[in-house]
């Protein structure tokens, strides 16, 4: 039996089509009727922005009003423009010094039926156990989990489509990355972060030069230096239905994705991934390397890794 129900926080800007389905398939959720919703609203960051994202906000005050598949659903109406890395730092420091844990997701995730149970459940488990620093419910298909035995799986670097931690993981984080210099002289630790995601190491760099907003690149950084873990299901519990050039950051029209993804909704199974086993695992050198490679194309890899090893030979120590 679970201890207390973590509240969920949803990011919203201008999509509506996307938030009406991410809404929905939460709706369907084993504990959704257990579960306060925190749902942020960002404003226009420019002015072709602004009948979007108010149709999103009547949208949602016409939602929250009719609310029957919630605990509660309590909007944040923004009045400047934070952008997604400040909303999504802002709103998690909220909630989370609050209520001590949090589930957070996009607008553009449609979540499976068991989406809840398994953070909650999660969340239950490692809650005592510093080792773990996240959790997930989105994983890659790659070759090594079809024939993996566990339910879970642990990995040392964190994932951002549709994710949960507590307010002791959470507010560790420096998020001015105050120990940069340290860091780009450190080659253990930058052949590290490589390690887990090809480009991580650039884009810490570019986020610290503000090349880039990216909250999730400073979460992965943080965890890896305090020697925090995420724990992964075997099978992927959310699926990001923003692959269609409508995104922030996932600007790419990519519609052979757009399809397998579609096709992978469709056969989503309620009974299915229901009674998850939690283990108190290791990360597993094997999947980590394989899901931190997977999404990228060999010739993608090789530029990567090249231009990595250049950078390590003009550094000084």
């Amino acid at each position: 039996m679970l201890k207390t129900y973590a509240p969920l926080a949803i990011y919203v800007y201008n999509r509506k089509d996307k938030l009406e389905r991410t809404l929905k398939s939460l709706e369907k959720n084993v504990f959704a009727e257990n579960t306060d919703v925190y749902i942020f609203s960002d404003a226009p960051k420019k002015e072709s922005d602004i009948k979007k994202v108010n149709e999103v906000r009547d949208y949602l005050n016409k939602y929250a009003e009719t609310n029957r598949a919630f605990n509660s659903i309590q909007l944040i109406i923004r009045d400047k423009n934070m952008g997604l890395a400040n909303s999504i730092i802002s709103g998690t420091n909220d909630i989370i010094s609050r209520k001590g844990k949090v589930i957070v997701v996009e607008d553009d995730m449609v979540c499976h039926p068991n989406f809840l149970k398994y953070m909650n459940e999660g969340l239950d488990f490692y809650e005592d156990d510093m080792r773990y620093g996240s959790i997930t419910a989105y994983t890659e298909r790659v070759p090594g989990l079809k024939k993996y035995d566990h339910d879970i799986y642990v990995s040392e670097k964190a994932e951002c489509q549709g994710w949960a931690t507590w307010k002791n993981r959470w507010q560790g984080v420096d998020w001015e990355l105050s120990d940069f210099d340290d860091y780009l002289r450190n080659k253990k630790d930058r052949r590290h972060m490589q390690s887990l995601q090809i480009d991580l190491d650039d884009m810490l760099i570019r986020k610290k030069h503000e090349r880039i907003s990216s909250w999730v690149v400073i979460w992965c950084y943080s965890l890896m230096k305090r020697g925090m873990w995420t724990v992964y299901p075997k099978d992927t519990l959310t699926y990001h239905i923003g692959y269609d050039g409508s995104g922030t950051n996932c600007t790419a029209n990519d519609l052979k994705l757009v399809e397998e993804i579609e096709n992978r909704i469709k056969n989503i199974d309620k009974n299915e991934f229901s009674n998850v086993v939690f283990e108190k695992l290791e990360p597993n050198r094997l999947l980590q390397k394989q899901v931190g490679e997977g999404i990228y194309s060999l010739r993608y890899r090789l530029k990567h890794r090249l231009k990595f090893a250049y950078k390590l030979a003009r550094m000084k120590d």
